[in-house]
């Protein structure tokens, strides 16, 4: 799996979000390069925490973003926050298994976390900030 690049087209147009999201997006390609490395638990489980940390604390602050501009689908964009950590939580367990994930099944986890997950549940939000500001 190649690694995630950053695409203009995921910038929010929020500045902290968008420096989160490059955060995670840069955590996410050293795991990335970790497993394709074949470098062992011992690199890939520190580098697994690091990602879901830096996720958890991400989310909490988009969270509270979404409340305080009172964004109409906080509920369902917080429900896709969950499913994200638990997908997450799964890989970190898989580590211990017989059949550790690979790069390819966690790639497609960050494709689908930092890329789907941006450019169609998160610039809702960003759309609906932009529609905010506009108003005042």
């Amino acid at each position: 799996m190649s690694k995630l690049h950053w695409n203009p087209c995921l910038e929010t147009g929020i500045e902290e979000i968008d420096w989160e999201h490059h955060r995670v997006l840069n955590i996410a390609n050293r795991l990335l390069d970790a497993v394709a490395r074949g470098r062992g638990e011992m690199a890939v489980r520190p580098v697994v925490r690091d990602l879901t940390r830096h996720v958890e604390e991400h989310f909490g602050h988009e969270e509270k973003y979404m409340r305080e501009m009172g964004y109409p689908d906080l509920d369902a964009h917080m429900a896709e926050h969950r499913k994200m950590e638990q997908s997450l939580a799964g890989f970190a367990a898989s580590l211990d298994s017989d059949t550790p994930p690979g790069a390819r099944e966690l790639g497609d986890l960050m494709s689908a976390w930092l890329l789907d997950h941006i450019l169609k549940v998160d610039m809702k939000y960003a759309a609906y900030s932009r529609e905010l500001l506009a108003k005042e």
